[in-house]
């Protein structure tokens, strides 16, 4: 009984342990459903863009409903996905667009945060591996996500 007792005990610390260090984890492209980041693989995926655009500074746009990608040259592999569509989604906890700021704050308590030189109020930069993610709020709900590889 003792033993069971101790085994039980040792169970809850493991947990606690692990739930205290834990940083959240995703392959943020492979969960939007790209194993592969060039502009075939988005095609293939998505089908024909809504609109393919070049801004100011030469970055390649390639939208569809509620996501685009962008390119620094469709020869190349994407850099950025913005979201703006509450019908993407990633990680265990489905995380999109709508999302309260807390539950966001919450799952990523203990991965790295950017603190200077943003506006805390609406926007919240975390760091994950090699992805750095953006979660901009409007009303402490996500109305925009992007996900940036550096």
């Amino acid at each position: 009984m003792i033993k069971l007792v101790f085994a039980i005990i040792i169970c809850f610390i493991c947990v606690g342990v692990i739930a205290i260090t834990f940083k959240y984890k995703c392959n943020y492209f492979q969960e939007l459903g790209l194993k592969a980041r060039s502009y075939e693989r988005v095609k293939n995926r998505y089908g024909e863009p809504i609109d393919i655009y070049t801004n100011d500074i030469g970055c390649i746009y390639v939208c569809y409903d509620g996501i685009s990608y962008v390119f620094e040259n469709l020869d190349k592999s994407f850099y950025r996905v913005e979201i703006t569509s509450e019908k993407y989604s990633f990680g265990l906890l489905n995380v999109k667009v709508g999302d309260s700021r807390k539950k966001i704050e919450l799952l990523y308590k203990n991965n790295n945060h950017c603190v200077d030189d943003y506006d805390t109020e609406n926007e919240l930069i975390i760091f994950d591996d090699v992805y750095i993610i953006y979660f901009y709020f409007n009303d402490n709900k996500v109305s925009k996500i992007t996900i940036c590889i550096w």
